[in-house]
């Protein structure tokens, strides 16, 4: 009888004790909502990247109409496309195949502080309708050593678009490997609408829903609050960056924000935590 209560006790402490939440200091919330704001760039860079980069190269070989941005990146993959033309269908034009843009070793990339290596493969379907001029595509992008500056991507991503709806990308898991070996790993799906003027786009907006694991090995959710805008005008940056939106995170039960700004063309993005805002640069 003794034993039972003494492990009824031990067990009501035990439960009671790691029902508390353990307070972390304002310097522990801002070390943890830095890196974890950190990785929240790291995914919209990726994924706004691999979208413009995936619809220039189809564009190129003269598939889809409108090509992403390229202008503020330095490389130029070589471009290996197999792909079949279907042209049985009346009013109908069906392409099937693959992409493969390859960076090599860097060697396309002749500014160091903009490196790519390795591979980015698009395995894609598009299906144009002339007579009512709609498109329909369906994209599954994967990862060989491909390296985005010190980090390493590995994973699949869905892409779908279709006229008058916005683009989606989307992962059930995609890893950022960085360069202490500790990695990001995160799913979710992003929607872009894009504005184009003359073949090109000119601004990217996009909202969506993130989770996943930190590289500091906690689970983190977050959403897009006010949608994040790309304006591939501010050639003043030396790369396209976010220039307005906001991100609401949660790593753990805190609640952290990160904003863009309103629109100004630069590379500051700010912090909330626990009330307090900092500043801090995208690159």
């Amino acid at each position: 009888m003794r034993t039972f209560l003494f492990f009824f006790l031990l067990s009501f402490i035990f439960l009671n004790c790691s029902e508390k939440e353990i307070k972390l200091s304002h310097q522990q919330l801002y070390v943890r909502a830095s890196s974890a704001a950190n990785d929240n760039n790291q995914i919209i860079t990726t994924v706004e990247e691999i979208v413009n980069l995936t619809a220039t190269v189809l564009a190129d070989a003269g598939i889809s109409k409108d090509a992403g941005m390229s202008a503020g990146r330095s490389c130029t993959p070589a471009v290996d496309q197999s792909f079949l033309t279907d042209q049985s269908h009346y009013d109908t034009l069906l392409y099937i195949g693959t992409m493969t843009m390859n960076y090599g070793n860097g060697e396309a990339c002749p500014d160091a502080n903009y490196s790519r290596k390795g591979k980015v493969i698009d395995n894609f379907e598009y299906i144009v309708n002339y007579k009512n001029e709609i498109f329909l595509s369906k994209e599954t992008i994967t990862f060989q050593s491909f390296k985005k500056d010190s980090v390493q991507i590995d994973g699949t991503l869905s892409i779908h678009a279709n006229s008058g709806a916005p683009l989606s990308i989307e992962t059930d898991k995609t890893v950022i490997t960085y360069p202490n070996g500790k990695s990001l790993r995160w799913k979710g799906v992003l929607y872009f609408n894009s504005v184009t003027a003359n073949g090109s786009v000119t601004t990217n907006t996009i909202t969506g829903t993130m989770s996943g694991i930190t590289k500091r090995f906690e689970d983190f959710s977050a959403s897009i609050t006010t949608p994040i805008v790309y304006n591939y005008q501010c050639t003043e940056l030396k790369t396209p960056v976010p220039v307005s939106g906001s991100v609401d995170m949660f790593v753990g039960r805190e609640r952290y924000n990160v904003n863009y700004g309103n629109g100004s063309c630069d590379n500051v993005y700010k912090l909330t935590v626990d009330g307090s805002e900092t500043e801090h640069e995208l690159y």
